[in-house]
C-alpha cells in the first residue's frame, strides 16, 4: 500500500475513523536540510495524487506538501507506525 492509499484509508475506511485525531504525518520541510515537521491528520485539507494540502489552525493559507516528502505516518497515542521511510 502506498502513502496516498494509507492516507485515503484513514479518511474513508470506517475501521480507522476513531484513530484520525491521533494520526501524525512526518515530512521533510522544503529548503532545510534534514529538517522535518509533523502535522496532524486533522490538518490535512486535501489529498491529491502527488500532494497533500495542509491548513494549520489560525492560518489563512494552505501549505502544499509533495507526497514523496512524507517520511512517517504514526498513531501518536499507540505509537503504531503505518508507514516509515527514514
Amino acid at each position: 500500500m502506498n502513502i496516498r492509499e494509507i492516507l485515503l484509508r484513514f479518511l474513508w475506511d470506517p475501521k480507522f475513523q476513531s484513530e484520525i485525531s491521533f494520526i501524525s504525518v512526518l515530512y521533510e520541510s522544503r529548503g532545510f536540510k534534514n529538517e522535518r515537521e509533523f502535522v496532524l491528520f486533522s490538518e490535512i485539507s486535501k489529498i491529491g495524487k502527488k500532494f497533500i494540502w495542509i491548513k494549520h489552525v489560525g492560518k489563512i493559507e494552505e501549505k502544499l506538501i509533495p507526497i514523496h516528502r512524507i517520511r512517517k505516518i504514526i498513531n501518536i497515542s499507540t505509537n503504531k507506525v503505518y508507514f516509515s521511510h527514514e
